[in-house]
């Protein structure tokens, strides 16, 4: 999604409108619906300087909600807990991915992960970068980097507690190059400067906190937070966060607002 022409500007009262809309719906994406994440936060760009094209797929997305009312994020961990501090060890995981140079005007990339916590999923993110990077294993590199930092976040919640994480905890990512900059100490002269990133992954890689792993794109359910994707891998992702109520109508009803179809 990108501005078109300044005549396509919509006026002060739909603006306003447009404003109240999206802070709801940013409210919504945080704490239930991780489904929306992706367009949302484009949505979220154009709030000063709303076009005709935004507000119409800021309805679509209102749409969407309303035909999924019953669709929300589910925190079911796996196992039993004996309430004893020292019984279980939480498996913390990661996956994260990016959207390369997504943004045409500042050719910034998309970062989105998800945590999960005994496969129950505690964060979610879709966020633009702060800064451009020269490379798709760059950008996936960056967003690798913001994935672990929550997940040592979610590690000490957990130890702050008194219970326990299961290390090494696992990132899972798609992008093989990023991967095995994370899994060896070579230099290659396109990558010198972002050294500091990739060296702290790699210490928490020696240290044992964590493991990177690759996965195919398909498998990747942090997706549904960089791009668009299709209908069928869009309903295939969205299942590892969120359930429908009704398991029936209001799923068929919904499907589109983060795919291409």
């Amino acid at each position: 999604m990108q501005a078109g022409n300044d005549e396509d500007i919509v006026g002060m009262s739909e603006l306003k409108r447009y404003r109240t809309a999206v802070g709801k719906l940013l409210y919504l994406a945080k704490w239930t619906r991780p489904d929306i994440s992706n367009i949302v936060r484009e949505l979220s760009r154009f709030v000063t300087k709303a076009q005709r094209a935004h507000v119409v797929a800021l309805d679509r997305v209102m749409e969407y909600c309303l035909n999924t009312k019953d669709r929300g994020m589910v925190i079911k961990p796996e196992g039993n807990w004996n309430s004893k501090k020292d019984g279980i060890r939480m498996k913390v995981e990661g996956y994260s991915d990016s959207d390369y140079a997504k943004d045409l005007d500042g050719r910034r990339s998309v970062s989105g992960y998800g945590v999960f916590v005994n496969k129950a999923p505690v964060c979610v993110k879709s966020k633009m970068q702060e800064s451009v990077t020269l490379s798709v294993t760059e950008a996936e590199l960056v967003a690798a980097t913001q994935c672990v930092q929550e997940m040592l976040y979610v590690k000490k919640v957990i130890e702050s507690i008194g219970l326990h994480v299961e290390l090494p905890m696992i990132l899972k990512m798609d992008n093989k190059g990023a991967k095995d900059l994370i899994n060896n100490w070579s230099v290659g002269g396109r990558m010198r400067h972002i050294e500091v990133k990739y060296y702290f992954l790699r210490e928490l890689k020696e240290k044992g906190l964590i493991k990177v792993e690759w996965i195919r794109s398909e498998d990747n359910c942090s997706d549904i937070f960089t791009k668009n994707l299709s209908r069928v891998t869009f309903n295939k992702h969205i299942q590892r966060f969120c359930e429908d109520e009704t398991k029936g109508e209001g799923n068929l009803k919904g499907e589109g607002v983060g795919s291409t179809v």
